[in-house]
């Protein structure tokens, strides 16, 4: 749900980008440059979806940058391919004012990674535009030395070797067990993807 094609700061066009996902089991992909729409509807067919959006470098309501991806289906057409998409002005206002504008035709709002920016959830609020957030981002090496705990969902790195970061997760379910997982981010996708804005505390190691 979150990638970069050479239409921004990716290494793969987006054709590539899904001949690779392709390969290794995937039967969907969102292509979602810096600032610019990748249209990508064209490359969907009967095995492989293409799901849009973009992600928008925005700001919190404490005004610290963030991140924040946009997410829609192949109805929407509110922006031609390879248009640069910039809020008017970098502010919280301009921010909130533009999510909800999204929101309200039907866009799926996410907010991406805020341990880059060092966010905690007080600083969003509990009145906020967001359906989700991103828990995990692979990229972001900033994780590699910290210890997360989201709402009931705790992570923490175990090892780092060639390119794979293993985490163990205790999982609160609707039971009240606690579930005690160790994986990848694959393997723990199913219960990270997608943790509504609750709690989110980080902890030096």
């Amino acid at each position: 749900l979150h990638s970069h094609s050479t239409n921004s700061d990716g290494r793969l066009t987006p054709e590539e980008m899904k001949e690779a996902y392709k390969h290794h089991g995937y039967d969907f992909l969102v292509v979602s440059d810096h600032d610019r729409y990748s249209d990508t509807r064209h490359m969907t067919d009967d095995t492989f979806t293409m799901v849009q959006g973009i992600e928008l470098y925005a700001n919190a309501p404490t005004e610290k940058d963030i991140h924040v991806q946009l997410l829609w289906d192949s109805s929407f057409n509110e922006f031609e391919h390879l248009q640069y998409i910039h809020l008017p002005e970098r502010t919280a206002k301009a921010t909130d004012k533009f999510l909800y504008e999204m929101k309200d035709k039907g866009v799926y709002i996410m907010l991406n990674h805020p341990h880059w920016s060092i966010l905690n959830s007080s600083e969003i609020g509990e009145e906020n535009p967001y359906d989700a957030v991103e828990l995990i981002n692979y990229e972001t090496e900033w994780l590699e030395n910290k210890d997360i705990t989201w709402n009931d969902c705790k992570l923490e790195v175990l090892e780092n070797f060639d390119g794979d970061m293993i985490f163990t997760a205790e999982l609160e379910n609707e039971k009240g067990d606690i579930l005690a997982l160790d994986g990848t981010m694959e393997d723990l996708k199913d219960y990270i993807v997608g943790v509504q804005i609750t709690d989110y505390i980080e902890v030096e190691k």
